[in-house]
């Protein structure tokens, strides 16, 4: 690309285009490899430079007050640029600032860093300028300055074109054919590319991984009295329950006397963990840390769910579906997914989808391409029998391993296949077994919606008109009368939901699921559903009869496995329509159905769950098992089992049982704060106080503070009333959801802990920020389910008293979750704040609080906390707080 850009960059004073003010603007002018010109100013914003962007910048509100008015330096800006195009890091906020307040103005050709970088480095550990100029050896001596950012942009605009040139040719064939047509600056970008490219590279370099070994590891007693009751368990068999405290290496304390057992008897070890997190943890630090000091070796693999593995035969089938909407315009998000999918299938190794950080759309976009078990040829697919199958092939080198390490979902999904999925194992360790019932119940759960129904009905079509030729009259009416009862089923749910169940109150803004019972079977509205369940049920019948001669049509030469990827098709339907018939019309003993809508897309859904979930759980996953250890930070409650043993079916099951206390010092380490003045949590009120509080602690800590909610709504409503508050100008409020995903408000916490971190469910548990970076965690609310939830109805159905049984100590194990994230080492020091006056004035309060570590305790007045915790860390913690008469 010989033609002439301009890289800019804009610094700002916020992150919301035209809101928010310009500071600096940088931009340089370059053809080729020649810089030709640049340009860089100052901008007065006429307003305060936040404290945060002045650490981050380096300007300060002195160098800004005697520079340019904003639109002379804009002018000044858009006479430099011209008529070339621009390349810019995350580009259309700054082209945000050239033009009108309604959009008008000179229309630009953006070439975007950061969507190339993205698309051409698909596995890069972070896609910012800063780390990617340091990955890739590019001069940027001044990050978060605008000149040096726009040099840099330019830099790796020149990096990119170089490597798109040398991308293997078969790749760049394919990207010039996905973005034909496309109107967008990638479609000129990538076709010069394919243009100028010499003969192409045959292949990309594999990534790697470097793992990283603790380097502060050292030998507990809590870890050594479970390594050996593990190794005993082994020579007798049996069922081992440990609840090892944060701190105890329960990690290491699994991992060596099962790896030790595998390697001396050649029995297979398989470890199952509830998050990928902890399974990655464990092969990239764990794992490579035992092997530098065991004095044998052995074989390890990891092993994860299907759906994380990309299927490459409904790869193709996605890749030649049209990215555009029903009215022609292009879908881009799905055009630069592709095209991302492109590059880095061309250099992975294992295909799992944790290579490619997915945001937004592509967690969508990944579902049509990923592996599926009622997609799958099998045996009979030509990926599987030349071993391009990555699915298949993680499965082969499971086979040879001695340790196996998966999760928890795919140790269900081979229970529920009759251990199919796994090789054949006889002992078992779960990790974060306190989420094993729940993901049971999960893995049991079966859901259906419209576009379910039509993908099956399509795809048996599809498959006709490829392997026969166009369908005859009968099977065409035959599918269009199909589609038509299954889009008028859906349309008559959607009102359903939203007429929502009587006894059940509406929650702000939720539509509240149906459950389907003998009451709501007998509503008006539920009657005429399920006389449109029977006739979607009739119409299937006939469209399979019309597909049941096909077989017979295929020529003689046809694909010899295209009969069972028809079956596959007419199987799929079939399952279906089948769960909107037992919900409506047929319903299974032990099965609660009831319809909803799905939370991201909103499209309604008919769904039924297990009500004895750790029945089925036991006997199909532990039963044949010699061994089974269950352990987790968070399994016993008053130091009993018995809520997990009736979760997990092990109720009338002997088990050996062993709770380890924490190697911290809590009494030192920790302060639990208790304000004596809080508000009812229905009182309108109660936010203000709780946003009063959080913002006090982080002004008197400068941040360093986790909100954990059981409410994204009143995260959200806090995190307004944070923005808010003017005395915390300096900090950043990081609300989940709202200011970016979980992953990356992580990261930036961590990067810059003068921050206010807000978070809902996932950010209670898995979560490990050692050090100064955290030093205040504030619960909201007990964290008890909604009882209307219908995976709890499900799970309470068959209790005596549900309340006391399931809903009091699943909140108490998820409290002691929530607290467990402050203290991570023996050096930290950090205050919990429990703002829920229910801890106080209700009986069941006892429970959470004999449920803690023993910590010091501060009692007080809601405005009293922050100065408390202040004085508290200052003095390097302690087992007692000052009285204000001491202070």
């Amino acid at each position: 690309m010989d033609r002439t850009f301009v890289a800019l960059d804009l610094e700002t004073t916020g992150l919301t285009p035209r809101l928010d003010r310009i500071i600096e603007v940088g931009a340089v002018r370059f053809q080729g490899d020649e810089v030709l010109a640049s340009f860089q100013s100052l901008v007065r914003p006429e307003v305060a430079i936040p404290r945060a962007v002045q650490e981050l910048t380096g300007i300060r509100d002195i160098d800004v007050a005697a520079a340019p008015h904003p639109d002379v330096v804009i002018a000044e800006l858009i006479n430099f640029v011209g008529e070339s195009a621009v390349v810019a890091h995350s580009g259309n906020f700054d082209l945000s600032y050239l033009v009108d307040g309604d959009g008008a103005g000179k229309p630009y050709e953006l070439f975007d860093t950061l969507d190339l970088t993205r698309i051409l480095l698909p596995m890069a550990p972070s896609h910012s300028l800063p780390h990617l100029s340091r990955q890739l050896g590019l001069r940027h001596p001044h990050p978060h300055r605008a000149l040096s950012d726009a040099d840099a942009a330019r830099q790796l605009f020149r990096y990119l074109w170089q490597f798109a040139r040398g991308l293997p040719r078969d790749v760049l064939d394919r990207m010039v054919e996905v973005t034909a047509g496309w109107p967008h600056p990638l479609q000129h970008f990538l076709g010069e590319a394919h243009a100028a490219a010499p003969s192409g590279m045959k292949s990309l370099p594999p990534a790697t991984m470097t793992p990283v070994a603790p380097d502060d590891y050292e030998l507990r007693e809590a870890q050594l009295q479970m390594t050996l009751a593990i190794a005993q368990l082994y020579t007798r068999g049996g069922r081992l329950l440990v609840e090892a405290g944060p701190g105890t290496g329960k990690s290491l304390a699994y991992l060596v006397p099962a790896v030790h057992h595998a390697v001396a008897t050649g029995e297979r070890v398989v470890v199952a963990t509830n998050t990928i997190t902890l399974q990655e943890q464990l092969f990239a630090k764990d794992i490579p840390f035992m092997r530098s000091w065991l004095p044998f070796d052995f074989k390890a693999t990891l092993l994860k769910g299907r759906a994380n593995y990309v299927s490459l035969r409904r790869w193709n089938r996605y890749l030649n579906a049209p990215s555009r909407r029903a009215d022609g315009t292009w879908f881009d998000d799905e055009v630069k997914f592709k095209l991302r999918m492109l590059v880095w299938l061309a250099q992975t190794r294992n295909g799992d989808r944790s290579e490619i950080k997915l945001n937004g759309f592509e967690e969508l976009f990944w579902l049509r391409a990923a592996s599926t078990p009622d997609d799958c040829l099998a045996a009979h697919c030509e990926n599987y029998k030349t071993q391009q199958c990555f699915y298949w092939n993680s499965r082969r080198a499971a086979q040879d391993a001695d340790l196996i390490v998966t999760n928890h979902a795919l140790l269900l999904a081979d229970a529920l296949r009759g251990g199919t999925v796994l090789p054949p194992h006889e002992h078992l360790v779960v990790d974060e077994a306190h989420q094993l019932e729940e993901t049971a119940v999960d893995a049991l759960t079966t859901r259906v919606g419209e576009e379910d129904v039509l993908e099956s009905i399509d795809g048996a079509l599809t498959w006709f008109r490829a392997a026969i030729g166009s369908p005859g009259e009968g099977v065409r009416l035959a599918a269009a009368d199909c589609r038509q009862a299954a889009t008028d089923f859906f349309a008559a749910v959607r009102p359903l939901i939203a007429q929502g169940q009587p006894e059940v109150p509406l929650r702000p803004g939720r539509e509240e699921p149906v459950i389907l019972d003998p009451s709501s079977r007998a509503w008006p509205e539920t009657v005429a559903l399920a006389k449109l369940a029977g006739i979607l049920a009739e119409r299937t019948k006939t469209l399979r009869r019309g597909l049941d001669g096909a077989e017979a049509q295929l020529p003689l030469d046809s694909n010899p496995y295209a009969e069972r990827e028809l079956d596959l098709f007419v199987t799929q339907l079939q399952a279906r329509v089948d769960l909107v018939v037992q919900a409506l019309l047929q319903p299974q003993p032990e099965r609660l159905y009831w319809i909803g809508a799905e939370r991201r897309s909103g499209r309604p859904l008919v769904q039924a769950a297990p009500t004895a979930a750790g029945r089925e759980l036991q006997a199909r996953a532990f039963t044949d098992k010699e061994t089974v250890v269950f352990t987790s930070a968070t399994l016993a409650v008053a130091d009993s089992f018995a809520y997990f043993k009736r979760g997990v079916g092990l109720e009338a099951l002997s088990s050996h049982e062993m709770v380890l206390a924490s190697p911290f010092d809590y009494l030192s380490q920790a302060l639990l704060c208790l304000p004596t003045d809080l508000r009812d949590l229905n009182d309108p009120a109660f936010l203000d106080q709780v946003a009063a509080v959080v913002g006090d602690i982080a002004k008197a800590i400068d941040g360093r503070t986790l909100v954990l909610f059981t409410s994204h709504q009143q995260l959200r409503d806090v995190a307004d009333r944070l923005r808010r508050r003017p005395i915390l100008g300096h900090l950043n409020v990081l609300a989940q959801n709202v200011d970016g995903t979980r992953r990356q408000l992580l990261a930036q916490f961590q990067e810059d802990p003068r921050s206010i971190l807000l978070g809902t469910s996932s950010f209670w548990e898995g979560i490990d920020v050692p050090g100064d970076a955290l030093s205040c965690v504030v619960i909201v609310r007990l964290p008890f389910r909604v009882p209307s939830d219908p995976l709890q109805l499900a799970r309470s159905a068959s209790l005596a008293d549900p309340f006391g049984q399931l809903a009091l100590p699943e909140a108490v194990l998820r409290l002691k979750q929530g607290f467990g994230r402050l203290i991570r080492r023996q050096s930290d020091r950090g205050a919990v704040v429990l703002m829920d006056h229910r801890i106080a004035n209700r009986t069941y309060g006892a429970a959470f609080l004999s449920a803690l570590p023993r910590a010091g305790v501060h009692l007080g007045r809601s405005d009293e906390m922050a100065p408390g915790i202040a004085q508290w860390l200052a003095r390097g913690g302690g087992v007692r707080l000052p009285t204000p008469a001491e202070a």
